[in-house]
């Protein structure tokens, strides 16, 4: 592999050979480039570092003073951010869990709070309430509000049995915020559907399909143990409304 740093202000040809960049001592810590990274690279100059690919395609740092570093990921500048939730954020973090929600579950930051994923999911939660109650019969205020509720319940008992399953199965703990902020966005996405006839036989495979995705992405587990996460997942809630339905049959006896 050839490779050239000629604006990197390096001052030797010695960088324009060729190099076998697999035969380099492996870096010593993988660090992970922030948002803006790009501005990073204007500095080197003053800095006397610079960036170059590795033979698995990801990127070096090399700085004199600080040593070698792997770049572990670097984070992708077209998705959704800020502090605070907006209706911008709502409405990147809704394109971006469409067309690229691997890219989205995979940036959820390890401690990223409830306020935003619960914004999220709340305001695609009224969204879903007030479109849908004229579809049921005898539509009214208390019937949305019971909509409502429902699905704000559902993502969190929902991460409440796959934190379960994954760490009674896989003896992993991961983190709890992570975890419920990736059940309420890809719960949140699907209700912007789920209020059509019928759209349910869409809606709910795709939730279990992106909190699969968010599984892999966001977390590294393996596709089997995501598909068997999501499966123990459904197959748990089955048996509690089954387990639910009896009790209330028994009550209304």
């Amino acid at each position: 592999m050839k490779v050239c740093f000629p604006n990197l202000g390096t001052g030797s040809e010695a960088h324009c050979k060729r190099r076998s960049f697999h035969k380099r001592r492996r870096p010593k810590k993988e660090v992970v480039l922030p948002y803006g990274w790009k501005d990073l690279l204007r500095q080197e100059n003053r800095e006397g570092g610079f960036f170059h690919p590795d033979h698995s395609g990801r990127l070096l740092f090399h700085s004199g003073a600080a040593g070698s570093f792997r770049v572990k990921k670097v984070m992708n500048e077209d998705l959704p951010r800020g502090g605070n939730f907006s209706r911008s954020f709502y409405m990147g973090a809704v394109k971006t869990l469409v067309m690229k929600p691997g890219d989205f579950f995979a940036e959820i930051p390890e401690s990223p709070g409830f306020r935003k994923p619960f914004l999220f999911l709340l305001t695609s939660g009224f969204i879903l309430a007030a479109l849908r109650t004229p579809f049921v019969p005898g539509g009214s205020i208390p019937m949305a509000l019971i909509i409502l509720i429902n699905g704000l319940a559902m993502p969190v008992v929902s991460a409440v049995i796959g934190y379960g399953i994954i760490f009674v199965a896989m003896k992993r703990k991961l983190s709890w915020p992570r975890m419920l902020a990736l059940y309420a966005y890809a719960s949140g996405i699907t209700y912007l559907i789920s209020w059509l006839p019928l759209a349910t036989w869409i809606g709910e495979p795709w939730k279990w399909i992106l909190i699969g995705i968010g599984l892999v992405r966001g977390f590294g587990l393996s596709r089997g143990q995501a598909v068997g996460v999501v499966a123990g997942s459904i197959l748990v809630i089955i048996l509690l409304y089954s387990f639910l339905s009896s009790i209330f049959g028994l009550f209304r006896a």
